[in-house]
């Protein structure tokens, strides 16, 4: 007798060894790639051995055994729905998959034998094995259930997007969603996990208390969790924690070394800036418009009436091949506006904003939003807007009736009423078109109905809306005597053909399809003929607004940065970006592959 083991036990664990080896050894071939080290084997080895010991625990209980093997299954449809997404599911995953969710079975299974032992806390006891048992099943019911609802992968990029945005505005993103869809599949999934929990708290040992086997047992796993488990890290859980961190760490670090940048942005910029390039110059962005439903880049309705009214005149590039660097608008952001990119690699930390670079330069700058200030955590884009002179917040709320205090159009009147001085920069932020779609345009811009859905119909009219707005914008910036120039583009595109609004995990290229256009006024083309004669000559080249602020730059006139370079900088002459070089979604999608 070993540990209180009879023969059949021992035989028994045997095989349950070998059972667990085997399968785990079987999934590597429905892996894209075989891929695994001797090591990962050596801790499957290992988890296999706990599992046998676990089982002999409770005499090899048939409902141990499948609450065990139903988990694992779990966490392993929660890997392989990758292969339905068409991405790299390689073996070292599965392997990883499997020993985190081993670590998870056996855990929940050794503390619902050791609490058996205990007589007292009867209800307590039950509800706090219940709760375990249904946090333990909730992070592969998330994955599998998100991919059943969106046909993608959950990624840390999705958990972000709702730690970066307001619960309004989570609630707008759900009314655009298939809420019966949503409602049914979360009602099965808690249903899931509740009898998965009920299942577990029914699962009793048969016989005796072997104190022994149960030393045994709890001190391999101890080793497991401590020895094993943080190197078994290559699995979706580990991975959305572990990047979801790291990224919320680097917005702190972000903040917290604003001052540092700003003083080193002066010191670089003590000659940079030429007092000929006084003027007010304007930045527009808009929200989730892609260029695919604007009339002025050839789209069936006339959605965009002022801006093919404008696109060939002498004031104006327009800009045919513009894409987004990401779909969402946080990571947009954070590279357009400032000195990262997707083509360098650039600390986020020590990279600075073009806010911070024009402040620096002596330009008086204003950030005027229609976008939330607020959301769960700071976030980059409210960073670099707390950095301008003046910040003015229109929208204190996402979420009632019109999603907005005031529509965009108010934008053009806070425009019109500022006092500007004689070098002024000023970004104007958009809500633009982003969902919920008919929250965007008062009910008189609703010119599109009985179209291809209800859905495409009120994206259009917000399309429409905003082509009116920048009309307004325009109005305003050129009466201004001042005025050098403005720019205009979108953050990101959307797909509302296709419900896919603009998640990156079900990417689109018509999400990264963006508008641009820049127009300048008769001084700035007397005062720099070169630069506005460089945006139209490079006018049908390919641009990821990830160097936005190369333009932005130039066409301040801000010289002396070494981060700026001319073969990204579209009003240089020597722009080279090439569209098989040029990419998007962060460097994960080719725009040579659209």
């Amino acid at each position: 007798m070993f540990l209180g083991f009879s023969r059949r036990q021992m035989v028994a664990s045997v095989v349950c060894f070998a059972q667990y080896v085997l399968t785990v050894f079987g999934l590597r071939f429905l892996t894209t790639e075989q891929i695994a080290l001797r090591e990962d084997w050596g801790y499957v080895a290992f988890f296999g051995l706990v599992f046998a010991l676990v089982q002999a625990l409770f005499d090899f209980n048939k409902k141990s055994f499948l609450f065990f093997w139903t988990i694992a299954l779990l966490y392993f449809l929660s890997a392989f729905v990758k292969r339905f997404d068409g991405m790299i599911l390689s073996e070292r995953e599965i392997v990883h998959t499997l020993c985190f969710a081993s670590f998870i079975g056996c855990f929940l299974l050794l503390l619902q034998y050791a609490l058996s032992g205990f007589k007292v806390f009867g209800r307590f006891k039950a509800f706090f094995v219940l709760f375990l048992a249904c946090v333990g099943v909730f992070p592969a019911f998330v994955m599998i259930g998100y991919f059943l609802v969106n046909h993608a992968v959950f990624s840390a990029e999705i958990l972000l997007t709702l730690f970066q945005t307001n619960k309004e505005e989570v609630l707008a993103y759900l009314v655009d969603q298939n809420l019966w869809l949503w409602g049914f599949l979360s009602l099965v999934i808690l249903s899931c996990i509740l009898y998965m929990g009920w299942f577990f708290c029914k699962i009793r040992p048969r016989d005796g208390f072997k104190k022994m086997l149960l030393a045994a047992t709890t001190i391999a796993l101890l080793w497991a969790g401590f020895k094993i488990l943080p190197k078994t890290n290559v699995h979706f859980v580990f991975n959305v924690a572990a990047n979801t961190f790291e990224t919320l760490q680097n917005f702190e670090k972000y903040e917290e070394s604003k001052d540092v940048r700003l003083k080193r942005v002066k010191a670089l910029l003590k000659e940079g800036v030429s007092a000929h390039y006084d003027g007010v110059y304007i930045l527009v962005i808009g929200e989730s418009e892609t260029r695919d439903h604007m009339s002025a880049y050839g789209y069936e309705r006339q959605t965009t009436p002022w801006l093919e009214s404008v696109k060939n005149s002498q004031d104006v590039v327009f800009f045919s091949n513009a894409y987004s660097n990401h779909t969402h608008t946080v990571p947009v952001l954070s590279f357009a506006l400032s000195t990262m990119d997707q083509y360098h690699d650039v600390d986020f930390a020590s990279a600075y904003s073009i806010i911070e670079v024009a402040r620096a330069a002596g330009f008086e700058t204003y950030w005027i939003s229609n976008q939330p200030k607020e959301s769960v955590f700071k976030n980059p884009v409210a960073i670099m807007a707390g950095a301008a002179d003046k910040q003015i917040w229109l929208n204190n709320s996402v979420g009632d009736k019109l999603s907005t205090a005031y529509y965009d159009e108010k934008l053009a009147d806070t425009l019109q009423n500022l006092e500007l001085s004689n070098k002024a920069f000023v970004v104007l932020h958009l809500m633009g078109c982003h969902g919920a779609y008919r929250d965007r345009y008062p009910k008189v811009f609703e010119r599109f109905v009985n179209g291809p859905s209800k859905r495409v119909d009120t994206y259009d009219n917000s399309v429409f809306y905003t082509d009116y707005v920048l009309q307004k914008i325009d109005e305003v910036a050129v009466k201004n005597p001042k005025f050098m120039a403005l720019v205009y583009l979108s953050d990101h595109g959307e797909d509302p053909d296709n419900s896919l609004g603009h998640e990156s995990s079900r990417f689109t290229y018509k999400m990264a399809r963006v508008p641009l256009f820049v127009k300048v006024s008769n001084a700035f083309k007397a005062s720099r003929p070169q630069v506005f004669e460089a945006l139209k000559k490079n006018s049908n080249a390919v641009f990821t607004n990830d160097l936005l602020d190369n333009l932005l730059a130039d066409l301040l006139g801000i010289e002396g940065l070494a981060e700026y370079q001319a073969y990204f900088n579209l009003a240089s002459t020597r722009y080279g970006l090439s569209k098989e070089e040029a990419l998007t979604l962060h460097g994960q999608k080719h725009l040579k592959d659209e």
